[in-house]
């Protein structure tokens, strides 16, 4: 009898076991089957995203990492644009909605190693712009907001803000950054029949330059900004040589890409300034571009013996074209 009820026993405690496995076997495949129905929704989401944005409007590939971004509009609803970036090699592939907010238009810019988003706004006589520059971090691959320029000009003036940040491109919203911005250069005179001057731009970048940190020079001196200034202050003769002393201090400060930008500007309004041949194949020299700067070398040279000054050539420069 006792050995029946052992049995019994027995029995009854395998039956639960199986019915435990069971349960166990069907929640886990539940739980799965939940999962799976999640990821499924979301690349369809994707797809139906990326099938809704059939309108490019701009696209541009970053030179060193080989992105490629595109501004895309809703086919349905052209006032609502996307960016897409698509990077193979760090599996980056997705589309981000760009809020316009109060800007009528948007550009997309790639450089070597950043892109920008500039929106603005052109209504008679009064612009405004807003740049939104992006960079690649290599630790994170990712890519980073990391500098913001606000740009107006109208019948009063004109002016220009920057700011520098640190914000990941995944948390990127124009509405949702209140970004407080220093002033670069502010011209208030139009009405009064003034012309806007180099002079305050050149002050302040001759205060910032050469110093340990140069964190003001890299956000005073962008591109963006010179770019603004040549527009609104035509380099002419009587402002070269401040337009200049501006690029020397750029290069001095290790910003000689943007150096390099302005004194190619000079140099092509006025081929016979020496010492701008011989600033800018320094800036050459120093970012690897050796035989860019050994041609801006010769023409130093051949121009320094011309006016009979042979005898003040630096030792280096003649070394350098011989290298």
């Amino acid at each position: 009898m006792k050995n029946k009820i052992l049995n019994s026993l027995t029995l009854a405690k395998s039956i639960l076991i199986v019915f435990l496995l069971i349960s166990s076997c069907k929640k886990f495949s539940d739980k799965k089957s939940s999962s799976e129905k999640k990821a499924t929704t979301i690349l369809n989401e994707k797809k139906e995203k990326n099938e809704s944005l059939s309108k490019v409007l701009e696209q541009c590939k970053i030179q060193k990492n080989k992105t490629e971004l595109a501004l895309k509009a809703n086919k349905t609803n052209s006032s609502q644009i996307w960016l897409c970036i698509a990077n193979n090699e760090n599996a980056i592939n997705d589309c981000t909605k760009i809020a316009l907010e109060d800007f009528s238009s948007i550009n997309l810019l790639c450089g070597k190693n950043d892109f920008t988003l500039r929106y603005y706004d052109d209504l008679g006589n009064n612009f405004q712009s807003t740049y939104h520059k992006f960079k690649w971090d290599e630790t994170s691959n990712s890519f980073f907001l990391f500098k913001v320029y606000n740009a107006t000009s109208n019948r009063h003036g004109i002016s220009i803000n920057g700011s520098k940040l640190n914000i990941p491109f995944n948390q990127y919203a124009l509405k949702k950054h209140k970004i407080k911005t220093q002033k670069i250069y502010s011209f208030s005179g139009f009405q009064e029949e003034k012309e806007p001057l180099i002079d305050h731009y050149l002050n302040l970048i001759n205060l910032n330059y050469n110093k340990t940190d140069n964190s003001l020079i890299d956000l005073f001196g962008d591109e963006i900004v010179l770019k603004f200034l040549l527009n609104n202050i035509e380099l002419t003769n009587q402002n070269v040589q401040k337009y200049n002393d501006i690029a020397y201090y750029l290069g001095k400060s290790k910003a000689n890409k943007e150096a390099i930008f302005l004194l190619e500007k000079i140099v092509e309004l006025f081929p016979k300034r020496t010492v701008a041949h011989i600033n800018i194949g320094d800036a050459y020299w120093d970012v690897g571009e050796k035989q860019k700067a050994k041609e801006s070398y010769k023409k130093y040279l051949s121009q320094m013996k011309s006016s009979g000054k042979e005898d003040k050539i630096p030792t280096q420069i003649l070394k350098r074209i011989n290298l």
